[in-house]
């Protein structure tokens, strides 16, 4: 057993050359999803899959919660950086470790398979609520099963973490003012996701540790420590360095042990194993022993080691989105070295990738009810594998390995892990037909990114050219230079359809003018007399409320500054050990925090409909308008179908009169977000982006001009309008892209998302390949991000009455893919809702 897996399996080759061919794509089905039983060509991998499947309850854990409890009160006096470090440590040492049967890969996130972690020092109130008043295990979605003992050793922290976390030392900061538009007050923006959890949202340094090992980057900061020698005991920039390098030690220490640990449990296994699952498991341990320490040999064992890395990352953090990066080009020295030796053969490979996926998907968050209702899906903020796109030097960089992972998505059709598929010039077609026809399964994956777009934005955000080609994808969206940046990607949503509503009623939410005016005194439209003045409003409104918004996000970034400082992650992000100084510190090359605004094509109609019936039209006065946004357009039904009609100009069509106005809201949007500085030493640059915050916006939002009713969706992410009569996008996808592609998306930097949905048989056949192709090709040459939906409205209504019938059903939710069966009602219905396009 030597040489890794020469000796475990020996199928027939199946994939050829560069993956041109691969496993037979036309198998694949179109918008079929998820509802295949046995979709891999290997049975370890559908056993896997059902195991993941199963209705087996997911449940919490409470261990890694005691764990880090008992750390933080043993360690109570120490610095900060010393007291996190040795709660990572406590977990890592002692935390119960689990080996799935029939799996390759191991490394849980400090909780049974299946099972949620819970981390107490990002905030705990809402959890002892619902454990007591609002049970976790009754929810109608997102549930999640406890048993008593679990649930009474979470409320026993209870009274160590009140008012000691990071959300309670963030609210005690925050004025009034800062809280009026947050989730706190009004929702105009939500700084939520940060109050809960870890930034996350990057890719760490994978190359540092695959080349050094975990003895090697130990050594590298053990001399940054050692040249502290000698230096002034009393200065207490010193003093911080050597606390900073002593957590790191700390934390690597700990990592060698727990991966240690795995090779004993292994072990453990094989002695009541046989045959060939005693080999693997022999394997697995050795695999273990070695990447503890030192740099791997074998894919296998850098693959186990990515996913190690990855996972002690989360353990620490609970950051959204840390991701995996590029593992095509990551991963493919060891590919191509094992395939030359004959250590393992391609298929054994493919086994291996896709064993990935349902340990994977193990790691789920725990998030609170009022959460779950605008981003169900237990897959939320998980990570993402980029394929494809260029070197750094602007070659094309597809190889074998890109087409490997995609058939991962067809073989395993589950949630985890996401897959972004890079798109430029020379992109071979093999690779292109391949992504193509993963999509028009119907799961949402991949998503499809311009290298163009996303280059010349990055570029113009002040990064390196080297290094914005060499961009991955984080979390939903967003592109970030791995191992180098700390964007505070997700920072925030922020409803420019809410700012739009307070500068057409005097600074007033409409129908909750007893809350008093909340933002400037800019008018309203029953007075103005120009579409000049309402948008001197717009703009007005925008500048105070990212201005607040800003303030409060600052509050969050200190915050974590001083309470969750994060030495491990620091060790694989360049720039922290050099300057002895933690990623939250701003010790990254780059820096950003990135809202991103919701409400897009919701602004640009309701614009639309303002410019063109009061104010050239004259159709409806102002003051009519606006009264009939204050009854939910009850009493003012002609109107109602005039402004969803096709006789006023709408955003979606192709159209400059409302693509202009959807270009402006954008625009001021952008104008007051990008480049302010935060503390970390960078700045903010804005994205336009809902994920799924539509649903949860709109639901606290009045009626808009636009024609949406009070609490339907917004406008999702950069797509049109629908509301609940009809979509305003009416002339077919072509028109769609041509008016997002009008959209200043270079300044765009923190990501953009356009959603299509398609009938599956309009992407049938070789043509319908063909089609989509073209389609994402053209909308590249000015447009940054394209996913889509492939399912049937006929196929969702049936799921949506018979949920039971669509086990593993899964859909695109916005930037991310989730379980039919695990979204919320309100989310489910608006997926349904949107426009349902074909090329005819």
């Amino acid at each position: 057993m030597q040489n890794g897996t020469q000796n475990l399996q020996k199928p027939r080759e199946r994939i050829t050359s560069l993956g041109k061919i691969g496993y037979d794509e036309d198998s694949w089905g179109v918008g079929v999803s998820g509802v295949v039983d046995a979709p891999s060509p290997f049975s370890r991998v559908n056993q896997l899959r059902n195991w993941f499947l199963d209705d087996s309850p997911w449940t919490i854990d409470a261990q890694r919660a005691v764990l880090a409890t008992k750390a933080y009160q043993q360690y109570a006096d120490a610095p900060q950086p010393i007291k996190v470090a040795h709660a990572l440590s406590n977990i890592l040492h002692n935390v119960d470790l689990h080996l799935v049967d029939n799996q390759l890969l191991v490394g849980d996130c400090a909780a049974p398979p299946k099972s949620c972690p819970i981390y107490p020092e990002f905030s705990y109130s809402w959890l002892v609520h619902e454990l007591e008043k609002q049970p976790i295990r009754e929810r109608p979605n997102n549930r999640y099963d406890y048993d008593d003992n679990t649930k009474a050793a979470l409320l026993e922290l209870a009274d160590y973490w009140q008012g000691n976390t990071l959300s309670d030392k963030m609210l005690s900061q925050m004025s009034d003012d800062e809280m009026k538009g947050d989730f706190m007050g009004i929702m105009l923006y939500s700084t939520s996701l940060y109050h809960v959890g870890g930034i996350g949202h990057l890719v760490p340094d994978y190359q540092r540790v695959l080349d050094l090992g975990y003895l090697g980057l130990k050594q590298q900061v053990q001399e940054q420590l050692d040249s502290l020698l000698g230096c002034n005991d009393a200065d207490p920039a010193i003093t911080e360095r050597r606390n900073f390098y002593r957590a790191q030690l700390i934390t690597l220490d700990a990592s060698i042990h727990y991966i240690k640990r795995y090779a004993a449990l292994a072990r453990e296994k094989a002695e009541a194993a046989s045959g060939q699952r005693r080999d693997e498991l022999l394997q697995m341990a050795e695999n273990c022993d070695w990447i503890a320490e030192y740099p791997p040999r074998t894919f296998w064992q850098a693959f186990q080691l990515v996913h190690f890395i990855w996972s002690i990352i989360m353990i620490e953090s609970n950051g959204h989105s840390v991701s995996l990066g590029r593992l095509d080009q990551l991963l493919l020295p060891y590919f191509n070295n094992d395939l030359a030796n004959g250590t393992a053969s391609r298929e054994f490979i493919q086994e291996i990738i896709e064993c990935h996926a349902p340990l994977n998907g193990s790691f789920m968050k725990l998030r609170d009810w009022l959460t779950t209702q605008g981003n169900s899906g237990r897959g939320l903020g998980t990570a993402t594998i980029t394929l494809g796109g260029q070197t750094s030097e602007g070659e094309d960089a597809t190889n074998e390995l890109s087409g490997m992972f995609l058939d991962m998505v067809a073989h395993t059709r589950l949630v985890n892990p996401w897959i972004a598929v890079r798109v430029h010039d020379q992109s071979p077609d093999w690779f292109l037909q391949k992504a193509v026809k993963a999509m028009r399964m119907g799961s949402g994956e991949p998503k499809m990114f311009s290298d163009t777009m996303i280059t010349k934005a990055m570029i113009n955000r002040g990064i390196d050219p080297v290094d914005a080609l060499n961009y991955v994808i984080v979390g939903c969206v967003e592109p970030s230079v791995p191992g180098k940046e700390y964007g505070w990607h997700d920072s925030a949503y922020f409803s420019i359809a809410r700012v739009f509503e307070l500068a057409i009623n005097d600074g007033y939410p409409l129908g909750m003018e007893h809350l008093g005016r909340l933002g400037p005194a800019t008018g309203n439209l029953a007075d103005f007399k120009s579409f000049a003045e309402l948008q001197q409003a717009y703009e007005a409104q925008m500048e105070y409320w990212v201005e607040l918004h800003a303030q409060g996000t600052d509050i969050m970034d200190v915050t974590h500054r001083d309470m969750k400082p994060l030495p491990y992650l620091s060790s694989l992000v360049e720039g922290c050990i050099e300057k002895g100084m933690d990623i939250n510190e701003g010790a990254a090359p780059y820096n950003f925090t990135g809202p991103q605004a919701t409400g897009v094509g919701t602004v640009a109609d309701s614009l639309a409909v303002i410019k063109q019936l009061v104010f050239e039209e004259k159709k409806v006065s102002g003051a009519q308008l606006l009264a009939a946004l204050k009854a939910n357009w009850n009493g003012y039904e002609m109107l109602y179908h005039l402004v969803n009609s096709d006789k006023v100009h709408q955003y979606g069509n192709d159209n400059d009169f409302a693509d202009e106005l959807a270009r402006y809201a954008t625009n001021v949007y952008c104008s007051a977000v990008e480049n302010r500085p935060n503390p970390r030493g960078g700045v903010y640059q804005p994205g336009v982006y809902t994920v799924s915050a539509n649903v949860p916006f709109g639901q606290v939002q009045a009626a808009t001009p636009d024609g949406r009713k009070a609490h339907e969706p917004l406008s999702d992410c950069i797509g049109p309008v629908h509301t609940e009569i009809n979509s305003h996008d009416r002339k077919g996808p072509t028109a769609v892209i041509r008016s997002a592609g009008k959209l200043d998306q270079v300044r765009m930097s923190n990501g953009t998302l356009l959603n299509l949905r398609f009938t599956p048989s309009s992407l049938s056949g070789d043509s319908g390949v063909s089609n989509l192709i073209a389609l994402i090709k053209t909308y590249f040459e000015q447009g940054m991000h394209l996913q889509l939906n492939v399912l049937s409205r006929e196929l969702l209504e049936d799921a949506y009455h018979h949920p039971e019938k669509y086990r593993g059903l899964t859909v695109r939710v916005a930037g991310y893919s989730a379980q039919w069966s695990e979204l919320s009602d309100e989310l489910r219905r608006d997926i349904m809702n949107r426009t349902e396009m074909s090329f005819d």
